[in-house]
């Protein structure tokens, strides 16, 4: 049997079984997404400058969709597409740049 590098077999898992089961596992997407609401507002996160966001390994957008509603201009990156995916179901209205992609 062939082995995979590690970062394909990873891939592979994520895509093949992951992905389907990944808002259940970490507990729904509202519960996550409010807390990174409640995170980024007691600290003070706010756009500044260009107010630009890069959410790298972005999954399905617990900290893209706060970050956006906050007003930044949010970029998501991540290496399964079924996960950014997710964010448009999530939040159709929010405008996040997705890019399927390895951060490495």
């Amino acid at each position: 049997m062939k082995m995979q590098p590690a970062d394909t077999a990873t891939k592979i898992h994520y895509n093949r079984f992951l992905a389907e089961y990944y808002l259940w596992m970490a507990g729904g997407f509202e519960e996550n997404a409010a807390r990174n609401r409640r995170f980024f507002s007691l600290h003070g996160i706010r756009p500044g400058g260009r107010g630009v966001a890069i959410d790298l390994g972005a999954g399905c957008g617990f900290q893209s969709v706060p970050l956006a509603e906050a007003g930044f201009r949010v970029t998501a990156v991540d290496f399964c597409p079924t996960l950014l995916d997710e964010i448009t179901r999530q939040a159709p209205s929010a405008v996040i740049e997705k890019i399927a992609g390895d951060i490495m």
